[in-house]
């Protein structure tokens, strides 16, 4: 990756970056997702030392990349649920523990509807 010159260039391409992390996983491409996320981790490693005031311009750059990385973690995390959800069809769903008459608990065997063939 090439050194961007000042922060606002390199707040420039962590939008850039931040945008086709998103794309990578949208598509499943697993070696652009792992470039993605490199070059990232290397651009916010060259912003964390400054302390100078930020200027308007990267101010608002800021708030877009702040913006974009809400969008990744929130994709992100509907797909994580998605796939549970998923998951949960195919296996079934772990069901809270039964007690018989006398206090003890009740084994159940969960199946899920693809396993158990009711689908």
């Amino acid at each position: 990756m090439s050194v961007p010159g000042s922060r606002l260039e390199c707040l420039q391409r962590l939008i850039t970056v931040t945008r086709d992390e998103r794309d990578a996983a949208k598509s499943l491409d697993w070696q652009a997702l792992e470039a993605a996320t490199q070059a990232k981790t290397e651009l916010l490693a060259l912003l964390e030392g400054e302390q100078d005031p930020l200027s308007d311009a990267e101010r608002d750059l800021a708030a877009t990349v702040r913006e974009e990385t809400q969008r990744n973690a929130y994709f992100l995390s509907f797909t994580l649920e998605w796939v549970q959800d998923s998951l949960d069809i195919i296996q079934g769903r772990p069901e809270p523990p039964a007690y018989g008459y006398g206090g003890d608990m009740i084994e159940k065997r969960g199946g899920g509807h693809l396993v158990s063939g009711k689908v």
